[in-house]
């Protein structure tokens, strides 16, 4: 097999404060600040970069109901449908924690809607089953989080 030449020291060094960026990123994000998010994004921060549980910024701020860090990164042309490791969307987590003005937020951005994680759950939280519809939480929606 072909091994891979290591990068340049150049390319090494600047990859590096991008990391590092895009880390801060996802820590901004989950504590619901937006002005560092928006700071860190100007100054190169990767905003699809997931953390170590594949997280990416725009599914921490989906987790965490920072509505305005959501849009901020919908606005920056986040990928709407990356999910974490467990298969989890952002558009699911938006559901799964009731986070419907999100929920809808994504839609209208163009997320998809019927996604079914690892585990073989849907938005609504539980499992489809065969000839049946999904379960419904009782949540009052214009938002087909439980399709």
């Amino acid at each position: 097999a072909r091994q891979r030449a290591p990068p340049e020291p150049r390319a090494r060094a600047r990859s590096a404060p991008c990391r590092a960026l895009s880390r801060a990123a996802a820590a901004a994000a989950r504590s619901g600040h937006l002005a560092i998010v928006e700071y860190l994004a100007q100054r190169g921060a990767d905003i699809e970069k997931p953390i170590h549980d594949g997280a990416t910024p725009l599914f921490i701020a989906c987790y965490r109901g920072s509505t305005e860090i959501v849009r901020f990164l919908v606005d920056r042309g986040a990928a709407l449908d990356t999910p974490n490791w467990k298969g989890n969307s952002p558009f699911f987590i938006a559901c799964q924690h009731e986070r419907l003005d999100i929920a809808a937020l994504l839609i209208e951005h163009g997320a998809k809607t019927d996604s079914v994680n690892a585990a073989g759950s849907t938005p609504s939280g539980g499992a489809p089953s065969p000839g049946s519809s999904l379960p419904s939480r009782a949540m009052p929606l214009a938002v087909p989080c439980s399709s």
